[in-house]
Protein backbone atom coordinates (compact mmCIF):
# COMPACT_ATOMS: atom_id res chain seq x y z
CA UNK A 1 0.00 0.00 0.00
CA UNK A 2 1.72 3.21 -1.10
CA UNK A 3 1.15 5.75 1.77
CA UNK A 4 0.43 9.46 1.09
CA UNK A 5 1.12 12.45 3.17
CA UNK A 6 -1.31 14.93 3.87
CA UNK A 7 -1.65 17.76 6.57
CA UNK A 8 -3.44 16.70 9.72
CA UNK A 9 -4.83 19.37 12.04
CA UNK A 10 -3.47 18.34 15.79
CA UNK A 11 -6.22 20.08 18.25
CA UNK A 12 -5.39 20.96 22.37
CA UNK A 13 -8.69 21.75 23.52
CA UNK A 14 -9.60 22.71 27.32
CA UNK A 15 -12.44 21.20 29.29
CA UNK A 16 -14.68 23.95 28.37
CA UNK A 17 -14.15 22.66 25.17
CA UNK A 18 -13.99 18.64 25.15
CA UNK A 19 -17.22 18.55 23.33
CA UNK A 20 -15.22 19.50 20.29
CA UNK A 21 -13.31 16.62 20.50
CA UNK A 22 -16.55 14.09 21.12
CA UNK A 23 -17.03 11.28 18.55
CA UNK A 24 -20.71 11.49 19.06
CA UNK A 25 -20.66 15.63 18.83
CA UNK A 26 -21.82 17.01 15.92
CA UNK A 27 -19.62 19.80 16.89
CA UNK A 28 -16.61 17.84 15.48
CA UNK A 29 -17.31 17.72 12.05
CA UNK A 30 -18.72 21.15 11.93
CA UNK A 31 -15.30 22.42 12.79
CA UNK A 32 -13.33 19.86 11.04
CA UNK A 33 -15.33 19.83 7.47
CA UNK A 34 -14.55 23.50 6.64
CA UNK A 35 -10.56 23.40 8.40
CA UNK A 36 -9.98 20.22 5.90
CA UNK A 37 -11.71 21.72 3.42
CA UNK A 38 -9.58 25.03 4.08
CA UNK A 39 -6.11 22.91 3.86
CA UNK A 40 -6.73 20.76 0.77
CA UNK A 41 -8.99 23.76 -1.19
CA UNK A 42 -7.22 22.04 -4.08
CA UNK A 43 -7.52 18.69 -4.13
CA UNK A 44 -9.20 16.75 -1.74
CA UNK A 45 -8.21 13.44 -0.50
CA UNK A 46 -10.28 10.28 -0.27
CA UNK A 47 -8.70 9.97 3.55
CA UNK A 48 -7.82 12.32 6.34
CA UNK A 49 -6.76 12.35 9.73
CA UNK A 50 -6.94 14.36 13.06
CA UNK A 51 -5.51 14.28 16.10
CA UNK A 52 -7.18 15.73 19.09
CA UNK A 53 -6.42 15.46 23.04
CA UNK A 54 -8.04 17.44 26.18
CA UNK A 55 -5.37 19.40 28.23
CA UNK A 56 -6.01 20.93 31.75
CA UNK A 57 -5.07 24.42 29.96
CA UNK A 58 -3.95 25.84 26.70
CA UNK A 59 -0.43 27.56 27.17
CA UNK A 60 -0.31 31.07 26.32
CA UNK A 61 3.08 33.37 24.81
CA UNK A 62 5.05 34.29 27.41
CA UNK A 63 8.29 35.71 25.94
CA UNK A 64 8.53 39.46 26.79
CA UNK A 65 5.59 39.48 28.73
CA UNK A 66 5.90 38.37 32.04
CA UNK A 67 2.22 39.65 33.40
CA UNK A 68 0.64 37.44 31.15
CA UNK A 69 -1.08 34.43 33.06
CA UNK A 70 0.17 31.11 32.41
CA UNK A 71 -2.58 28.98 30.41
CA UNK A 72 -6.49 29.78 29.91
CA UNK A 73 -9.68 28.34 28.73
CA UNK A 74 -9.63 27.49 24.91
CA UNK A 75 -8.40 25.63 21.99
CA UNK A 76 -4.82 25.70 19.91
CA UNK A 77 -4.38 24.09 17.15
CA UNK A 78 -1.39 23.01 14.98
CA UNK A 79 -1.08 21.83 11.15
CA UNK A 80 1.57 19.44 10.37
CA UNK A 81 2.50 16.90 7.70
CA UNK A 82 1.17 12.94 8.54
CA UNK A 83 4.97 11.77 8.01
CA UNK A 84 6.09 13.78 11.50
CA UNK A 85 3.54 12.08 13.41
CA UNK A 86 3.76 8.69 15.43
CA UNK A 87 0.97 7.38 17.24
CA UNK A 88 0.24 4.39 19.59
CA UNK A 89 -3.29 3.05 19.81
CA UNK A 90 -4.61 2.24 23.98
CA UNK A 91 -4.26 -1.57 24.97
CA UNK A 92 -7.18 -2.92 26.47
CA UNK A 93 -6.62 -3.08 30.31
CA UNK A 94 -6.69 -6.73 31.65
CA UNK A 95 -5.44 -8.49 34.93
CA UNK A 96 -1.28 -8.74 33.36
CA UNK A 97 -1.93 -4.72 33.54
CA UNK A 98 -4.07 -3.59 35.71
CA UNK A 99 -2.30 -0.19 35.80
CA UNK A 100 -2.37 0.94 32.09
CA UNK A 101 0.14 3.77 31.12
CA UNK A 102 -0.88 7.03 31.65
CA UNK A 103 -1.38 8.51 27.68
CA UNK A 104 0.55 11.47 27.02
CA UNK A 105 1.42 13.91 24.18
CA UNK A 106 5.34 14.43 22.84
CA UNK A 107 6.52 17.00 21.02
CA UNK A 108 10.46 17.47 19.41
CA UNK A 109 12.22 18.87 17.13
CA UNK A 110 15.06 17.58 15.01
CA UNK A 111 18.77 18.25 15.48
CA UNK A 112 19.32 20.87 12.69
CA UNK A 113 22.92 20.87 13.26
CA UNK A 114 26.15 17.82 12.86
CA UNK A 115 28.50 20.00 13.29
CA UNK A 116 30.69 19.26 16.91
CA UNK A 117 32.18 22.58 16.92
CA UNK A 118 29.61 24.54 17.41
CA UNK A 119 27.61 24.32 20.52
CA UNK A 120 24.76 26.75 20.72
CA UNK A 121 21.63 25.68 21.67
CA UNK A 122 20.68 24.71 18.51
CA UNK A 123 22.62 21.49 18.63
CA UNK A 124 20.63 19.25 20.27
CA UNK A 125 17.10 17.71 19.69
CA UNK A 126 14.56 19.03 22.56
CA UNK A 127 11.75 16.82 23.35
CA UNK A 128 8.63 17.65 25.40
CA UNK A 129 6.27 15.77 27.36
CA UNK A 130 2.58 16.74 28.36
CA UNK A 131 0.48 14.62 30.74
CA UNK A 132 -2.95 15.18 29.83
CA UNK A 133 -5.97 16.49 31.66
CA UNK A 134 -8.29 13.70 33.54
CA UNK A 135 -11.68 14.01 31.54
CA UNK A 136 -13.94 11.22 33.59
CA UNK A 137 -16.16 13.36 34.80
CA UNK A 138 -16.29 15.43 31.15
CA UNK A 139 -16.64 12.83 28.70
CA UNK A 140 -16.08 9.41 31.08
CA UNK A 141 -12.63 8.62 29.75
CA UNK A 142 -9.93 8.87 32.30
CA UNK A 143 -7.59 10.94 29.61
CA UNK A 144 -8.62 11.97 26.50
CA UNK A 145 -6.34 11.32 22.95
CA UNK A 146 -7.81 10.52 20.01
CA UNK A 147 -6.91 9.43 16.41
CA UNK A 148 -9.50 9.71 14.47
CA UNK A 149 -10.16 8.88 10.40
CA UNK A 150 -12.31 10.64 8.00
CA UNK A 151 -13.72 9.52 4.42
CA UNK A 152 -14.57 11.89 2.19
CA UNK A 153 -18.51 11.80 1.14
CA UNK A 154 -19.03 12.82 -2.63
CA UNK A 155 -22.58 13.06 -1.71
CA UNK A 156 -22.68 15.41 0.87
CA UNK A 157 -19.17 16.70 -0.53
CA UNK A 158 -18.08 16.55 3.19
CA UNK A 159 -15.54 14.30 5.44
CA UNK A 160 -17.78 11.14 7.68
CA UNK A 161 -15.73 10.28 10.34
CA UNK A 162 -15.27 6.74 9.64
CA UNK A 163 -13.26 5.56 12.58
CA UNK A 164 -11.23 6.60 15.77
CA UNK A 165 -9.13 5.10 18.33
CA UNK A 166 -7.98 5.89 22.30
CA UNK A 167 -4.37 6.99 21.93
CA UNK A 168 -1.57 6.37 24.60
CA UNK A 169 0.94 7.88 22.67
CA UNK A 170 1.17 10.84 19.97
CA UNK A 171 4.60 11.42 19.57
CA UNK A 172 5.26 14.84 17.02
CA UNK A 173 8.50 15.62 15.15
CA UNK A 174 8.27 19.36 13.68
CA UNK A 175 10.09 19.66 11.04
CA UNK A 176 12.06 22.93 11.78
CA UNK A 177 15.26 23.84 10.37
CA UNK A 178 16.35 25.79 12.88
CA UNK A 179 14.82 26.11 16.81
CA UNK A 180 15.65 27.82 19.79
CA UNK A 181 14.22 27.03 23.31
CA UNK A 182 14.16 28.26 26.69
CA UNK A 183 13.24 26.71 29.69
CA UNK A 184 12.19 28.34 32.90
CA UNK A 185 11.85 26.63 36.64
CA UNK A 186 10.83 29.11 39.86
CA UNK A 187 13.01 27.70 42.39
CA UNK A 188 15.21 29.20 45.03
CA UNK A 189 17.34 27.38 46.64
CA UNK A 190 17.34 26.59 51.11
CA UNK A 191 20.45 24.44 51.36
CA UNK A 192 24.01 24.37 49.96
CA UNK A 193 25.15 22.10 47.18
CA UNK A 194 26.49 19.05 48.57
CA UNK A 195 27.62 15.63 47.27
CA UNK A 196 25.91 12.12 47.35
CA UNK A 197 28.04 9.89 50.18
CA UNK A 198 25.07 7.05 50.43
CA UNK A 199 22.03 6.24 48.51
CA UNK A 200 20.02 3.34 46.87
CA UNK A 201 17.86 4.05 44.08
CA UNK A 202 15.41 7.07 44.42
CA UNK A 203 16.49 7.01 48.41
CA UNK A 204 19.29 9.61 50.05
CA UNK A 205 20.74 8.39 53.06
CA UNK A 206 23.95 10.32 53.53
CA UNK A 207 25.47 13.99 51.81
CA UNK A 208 28.64 15.00 52.47
CA UNK A 209 29.59 17.95 55.11
CA UNK A 210 33.45 19.52 56.27
CA UNK A 211 33.73 16.93 58.90
CA UNK A 212 31.51 13.95 58.42
CA UNK A 213 28.69 12.72 56.10
CA UNK A 214 24.99 13.53 57.64
CA UNK A 215 21.88 12.24 57.29
CA UNK A 216 20.44 13.48 53.68
CA UNK A 217 17.19 15.57 55.77
CA UNK A 218 19.29 17.00 58.20
CA UNK A 219 20.50 20.38 57.11
CA UNK A 220 17.04 20.38 55.44
CA UNK A 221 14.88 19.69 58.33
CA UNK A 222 17.12 23.28 59.83
CA UNK A 223 16.88 25.60 57.07
CA UNK A 224 13.24 24.84 55.79
CA UNK A 225 11.33 26.03 59.28
CA UNK A 226 13.44 29.64 59.23
CA UNK A 227 12.78 30.27 55.14
CA UNK A 228 8.55 29.33 55.46
CA UNK A 229 8.65 31.50 59.29
CA UNK A 230 10.57 34.33 57.21
CA UNK A 231 7.85 34.59 54.06
CA UNK A 232 4.99 33.38 56.38
CA UNK A 233 4.19 30.15 54.32
CA UNK A 234 2.16 28.08 55.85
CA UNK A 235 3.62 24.86 56.35
CA UNK A 236 1.44 22.36 55.28
CA UNK A 237 1.58 24.29 51.54
CA UNK A 238 5.32 23.87 51.46
CA UNK A 239 6.62 21.42 48.48
CA UNK A 240 10.74 20.75 48.21
CA UNK A 241 12.54 19.69 44.59
CA UNK A 242 16.35 18.71 44.25
CA UNK A 243 18.77 19.81 41.86
CA UNK A 244 20.84 16.40 40.77
CA UNK A 245 24.02 17.52 39.09
CA UNK A 246 25.62 13.72 38.10
CA UNK A 247 28.97 13.69 38.13
CA UNK A 248 29.78 13.86 34.62
CA UNK A 249 27.41 16.19 33.76
CA UNK A 250 28.08 18.16 29.97
CA UNK A 251 28.80 21.67 30.32
CA UNK A 252 28.27 21.52 34.28
CA UNK A 253 31.36 24.40 34.56
CA UNK A 254 30.89 26.81 31.57
CA UNK A 255 27.60 28.14 33.51
CA UNK A 256 27.58 29.71 36.74
CA UNK A 257 26.31 27.46 39.54
CA UNK A 258 23.85 29.50 40.61
CA UNK A 259 21.95 29.53 36.72
CA UNK A 260 19.63 26.83 37.59
CA UNK A 261 17.92 26.81 34.22
CA UNK A 262 20.92 26.49 32.25
CA UNK A 263 21.95 23.87 34.37
CA UNK A 264 19.06 22.07 32.94
CA UNK A 265 19.41 22.46 30.02
CA UNK A 266 23.40 20.87 30.69
CA UNK A 267 22.00 17.67 31.93
CA UNK A 268 20.99 18.45 35.47
CA UNK A 269 17.74 16.99 36.76
CA UNK A 270 14.85 18.29 38.98
CA UNK A 271 13.44 15.60 41.16
CA UNK A 272 10.04 16.11 43.81
CA UNK A 273 10.88 15.32 47.19
CA UNK A 274 8.34 13.01 48.02
CA UNK A 275 8.53 11.74 51.69
CA UNK A 276 11.56 11.51 54.52
CA UNK A 277 12.85 13.46 56.92
CA UNK A 278 12.79 12.12 60.83
CA UNK A 279 12.04 9.09 61.79
CA UNK A 280 15.12 6.79 63.72
CA UNK A 281 17.53 3.91 63.66
CA UNK A 282 17.89 3.07 59.93
CA UNK A 283 15.90 4.71 58.50
CA UNK A 284 16.50 8.37 60.25
CA UNK A 285 17.20 11.26 58.18
CA UNK A 286 16.57 9.69 54.69
CA UNK A 287 14.73 11.52 52.07
CA UNK A 288 12.47 9.88 48.92
CA UNK A 289 12.76 11.48 45.71
CA UNK A 290 10.49 10.61 42.51
CA UNK A 291 12.13 8.52 40.04
CA UNK A 292 10.42 9.22 37.01
CA UNK A 293 12.32 11.43 34.55
CA UNK A 294 10.73 10.83 31.26
CA UNK A 295 7.16 9.68 30.48
CA UNK A 296 8.54 7.51 27.90
CA UNK A 297 9.28 5.03 30.65
CA UNK A 298 6.19 4.57 31.07
CA UNK A 299 5.71 2.51 27.78
CA UNK A 300 8.77 0.72 27.78
CA UNK A 301 7.66 -2.11 30.00
CA UNK A 302 4.83 -2.37 27.16
CA UNK A 303 6.73 -2.47 24.38
CA UNK A 304 4.59 0.23 22.55
CA UNK A 305 6.15 1.36 19.36
CA UNK A 306 4.43 4.64 18.20
CA UNK A 307 3.84 3.56 14.15
CA UNK A 308 1.97 6.32 11.50
CA UNK A 309 -1.63 6.83 11.60
CA UNK A 310 -3.19 5.18 8.32
CA UNK A 311 -0.77 2.18 10.12
CA UNK A 312 -2.50 2.41 13.70
CA UNK A 313 -5.94 2.22 11.97
CA UNK A 314 -5.24 -1.17 10.09
CA UNK A 315 -2.70 -3.01 12.67
CA UNK A 316 -4.24 -5.33 15.72
CA UNK A 317 -3.01 -5.04 18.64
CA UNK A 318 -0.33 -7.34 19.35
CA UNK A 319 -1.02 -7.34 23.25
CA UNK A 320 -4.34 -8.21 23.27
CA UNK A 321 -4.62 -11.53 25.36
CA UNK A 322 -7.21 -13.01 27.73
CA UNK A 323 -6.80 -12.66 30.63
CA UNK A 324 -5.67 -15.59 33.06
CA UNK A 325 -7.71 -16.98 35.76
CA UNK A 326 -4.69 -19.14 37.00
CA UNK A 327 -2.38 -16.48 38.15
CA UNK A 328 0.09 -16.78 41.12
CA UNK A 329 -0.40 -13.89 43.62
CA UNK A 330 3.04 -13.43 43.16
CA UNK A 331 2.81 -12.81 39.54
CA UNK A 332 -0.09 -9.89 40.44
CA UNK A 333 2.48 -8.44 42.99
CA UNK A 334 5.86 -9.09 41.32
CA UNK A 335 9.48 -9.73 42.20
CA UNK A 336 10.06 -9.25 45.98
CA UNK A 337 10.89 -5.94 47.90
CA UNK A 338 14.57 -6.74 47.83
CA UNK A 339 14.63 -7.25 43.84
CA UNK A 340 12.15 -4.49 43.00
CA UNK A 341 14.95 -2.48 45.25
CA UNK A 342 17.74 -3.57 43.13
CA UNK A 343 15.95 -3.07 40.29
CA UNK A 344 15.82 0.50 40.54
CA UNK A 345 18.06 2.97 38.73
CA UNK A 346 19.82 5.21 40.78
CA UNK A 347 18.10 8.72 40.73
CA UNK A 348 21.41 10.27 42.34
CA UNK A 349 24.55 7.83 42.86
CA UNK A 350 27.34 8.37 45.07
CA UNK A 351 29.55 11.22 43.63
CA UNK A 352 26.23 13.53 42.11
CA UNK A 353 26.07 16.62 43.68
CA UNK A 354 22.51 17.86 45.09
CA UNK A 355 20.95 20.82 46.44
CA UNK A 356 17.60 21.39 47.59
CA UNK A 357 15.20 24.32 46.73
CA UNK A 358 11.41 25.84 47.25
CA UNK A 359 9.05 27.02 44.50
CA UNK A 360 8.62 30.22 44.01
CA UNK A 361 5.84 32.91 42.64
CA UNK A 362 6.15 32.16 38.66
CA UNK A 363 5.19 35.70 38.30
CA UNK A 364 8.79 37.28 39.43
CA UNK A 365 10.38 34.96 37.32
CA UNK A 366 11.43 36.79 33.76
CA UNK A 367 11.68 34.88 30.18
CA UNK A 368 14.83 35.67 28.94
CA UNK A 369 14.52 34.20 25.68
CA UNK A 370 16.46 35.72 22.52
CA UNK A 371 15.42 34.91 19.25
CA UNK A 372 17.40 35.69 16.20
CA UNK A 373 16.82 38.65 14.39
CA UNK A 374 16.37 39.77 10.47
CA UNK A 375 14.45 36.59 9.80
CA UNK A 376 11.80 36.90 6.74
CA UNK A 377 9.72 34.52 8.00
CA UNK A 378 7.70 34.33 11.76
CA UNK A 379 8.69 31.30 13.62
CA UNK A 380 6.03 29.03 15.49
CA UNK A 381 5.92 29.30 18.83
CA UNK A 382 5.34 26.07 21.21
CA UNK A 383 5.22 26.41 25.12
CA UNK A 384 4.06 23.98 27.42
CA UNK A 385 3.86 24.54 30.74
CA UNK A 386 2.72 23.23 34.56
CA UNK A 387 -0.62 25.32 36.17
CA UNK A 388 0.23 27.90 38.83
CA UNK A 389 -1.84 26.13 41.10
CA UNK A 390 -4.31 23.52 41.03
CA UNK A 391 -7.89 25.09 41.03
CA UNK A 392 -6.89 29.03 40.17
CA UNK A 393 -8.91 29.85 37.21
CA UNK A 394 -6.43 31.55 34.66
CA UNK A 395 -7.68 33.88 32.01
CA UNK A 396 -6.43 36.13 29.00
CA UNK A 397 -7.00 39.84 29.75
CA UNK A 398 -8.65 40.99 27.22
CA UNK A 399 -6.35 43.95 26.72
CA UNK A 400 -3.93 41.85 25.39
CA UNK A 401 -2.16 42.96 22.15
CA UNK A 402 -2.72 40.14 20.17
CA UNK A 403 -5.44 40.24 17.62
CA UNK A 404 -9.15 39.90 19.18
CA UNK A 405 -12.39 39.02 17.74
CA UNK A 406 -14.16 40.01 20.62
CA UNK A 407 -13.74 41.29 24.35
CA UNK A 408 -14.06 37.71 25.40
CA UNK A 409 -11.84 35.97 22.96
CA UNK A 410 -7.76 36.31 21.94
CA UNK A 411 -6.10 34.95 19.10
CA UNK A 412 -2.77 34.16 19.48
CA UNK A 413 -1.08 33.53 15.56
CA UNK A 414 1.67 31.31 15.10
CA UNK A 415 1.27 29.88 18.56
CA UNK A 416 0.62 26.20 19.97
CA UNK A 417 0.97 24.67 23.59
CA UNK A 418 -0.98 23.04 26.40
CA UNK A 419 -0.61 23.39 30.32
CA UNK A 420 -0.49 20.52 32.82
CA UNK A 421 -1.71 20.86 36.12
CA UNK A 422 0.56 17.79 37.04
CA UNK A 423 4.00 17.80 35.17
CA UNK A 424 6.01 18.24 32.07
CA UNK A 425 8.92 16.39 30.72
CA UNK A 426 12.21 17.62 28.81
CA UNK A 427 14.85 16.56 27.16
CA UNK A 428 17.66 16.99 24.96
CA UNK A 429 19.34 14.94 22.34
CA UNK A 430 22.20 14.46 20.28
CA UNK A 431 23.42 11.82 17.91
CA UNK A 432 26.90 12.46 18.48
CA UNK A 433 27.17 11.59 22.43
CA UNK A 434 25.88 8.94 24.61
CA UNK A 435 24.82 5.66 22.90
CA UNK A 436 20.81 6.85 22.93
CA UNK A 437 21.72 10.40 22.29
CA UNK A 438 19.86 11.64 25.65
CA UNK A 439 21.71 14.71 27.41
CA UNK A 440 19.09 15.81 29.82
CA UNK A 441 16.04 14.14 30.62
CA UNK A 442 13.84 15.50 33.54
CA UNK A 443 10.34 16.20 34.99
CA UNK A 444 9.26 19.18 35.68
CA UNK A 445 6.48 19.22 37.99
CA UNK A 446 7.19 22.70 39.65
CA UNK A 447 4.67 25.35 39.57
CA UNK A 448 5.06 28.01 36.53
CA UNK A 449 7.82 25.52 35.11
CA UNK A 450 7.81 26.23 31.39
CA UNK A 451 9.26 24.96 28.43
CA UNK A 452 9.26 27.09 24.80
CA UNK A 453 10.58 26.51 21.82
CA UNK A 454 10.80 28.50 18.80
CA UNK A 455 10.73 26.75 15.35
CA UNK A 456 11.57 28.21 11.84
CA UNK A 457 10.58 26.61 8.43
Amino acid sequence: MTRTHSTVPVLFASPEFASWTDPSSSLLAEWVNPLLKSIHHRELPSVVYTVVAVVDKISTLQSNRPRVPLGAAGLSLLLVDSSAIAVSASQPAHVRSSSPAEPAFFFSTPRTSDSAENEDDNQYAREVGLRLTNTIFVNGKDRTLLGLRWIYDAASKGYVLDNWKDLSICDIRYPASEARSSITVPLRPVTQRRSVVSSMGNILRQLSSKSSPIPASSELEKELPRYVSELGIPHQRVAVWALVEPLNALLSEKYGRNDLNQSILNGNRIHRVVSGGGGWGKKQGLLSLDPEVSFWDQFTSSQQNPVSLDQTFVTQSPHSVEPDDNLDISELLGQGLEEDIASLSHVAPVGDNIQFFVATEPEVVENNTELPEDRNNSPLSCSFAVGASVGTELTIPSSSSQDTSSDDMVVIPNHFGGLSETAISYSTKSSGLSPNGRVCRTKLSVPGSRVEIFCYE
